[in-house]
């Protein structure tokens, strides 16, 4: 996709991340990804529709937050809000994944704690990673907020099933976010654009009216 949506190439000797295909077979086949950062351009380049957050965006953003996951705890900051966000929508939507969770647990750390223990466990974890995810897209040192402790129930996510449970989770929630934070910094983008080219068009309106006058045609002749 790199080369047929972007023009770009992938750097030789890049290490892409190894995903399972998305396809039904009998055998699963491994497919690797690349970041941009693993790419060039070439002389048929387009632009990659990146987003970067700017500290004015972030009241919009918070009201985005609110919008996508209910009312925020706290949102007196934007790594206030991106936590209180983490949270509602951990509690509101991993009871999708909990019954999956509970029924893979054997073999785990988990598989003797109840159901609720599990449900706790799970709800902190991915709570705090969804928000460390954001947070870091979002150009906030998650760091300064989280401490390793936040983060040692991960050790209880000790099989390959139950880890893929916690990052299946992780990553559908977090992308959630994430992708209705992108569709309000984009639009916030458009919109100081075309107030920059219409403020500059409007200078060159005035400029060409002022080198046009009567005045200047009069007493400038030089």
């Amino acid at each position: 996709r790199w080369n047929t949506s972007f023009g770009r190439w992938v750097n030789k000797g890049a290490k892409g991340i190894a995903v399972f295909e998305d396809a039904e077979r009998s055998r699963q086949r491994l497919t690797h990804y690349f970041d941009i950062s693993d790419t060039h351009e070439s002389r048929y380049s387009r632009p990659v529709p990146l987003w970067n957050m700017r500290d004015e965006y972030a009241a919009s953003v918070i009201e985005t937050l609110e919008n996508t996951f209910g009312e925020l705890e706290n949102k007196n900051s934007l790594s206030n809000a991106v936590m209180s966000a983490a949270q509602n929508a951990a509690e509101d939507n991993l009871p999708d994944y909990l019954n999956d969770l509970v029924y893979i647990s054997e073999d785990s750390f988990l598989e003797e704690l109840s159901e609720d223990m599990i449900a706790n466990l799970y709800k902190k974890v991915v709570a705090n990673s969804v928000a460390y995810m954001m947070m870091s897209r979002l150009g906030i040192n998650a760091e300064e907020y989280f401490e390793a402790d936040d983060f040692r129930d991960v050790t209880n996510f000790n099989t390959q099933d139950t880890l893929n449970a916690l990052g299946i989770a992780t990553s559908d929630i977090a992308e959630m976010g994430l992708s209705e934070i992108s569709k309000t910094v984009m639009a916030l983008d458009r919109e100081n654009r075309i107030i920059a080219g219409n403020g500059k068009a409007d200078y060159n309106i005035g400029k060409e009216k002022n080198e046009r006058s009567l005045e200047d045609e009069r007493d400038q002749i030089y």
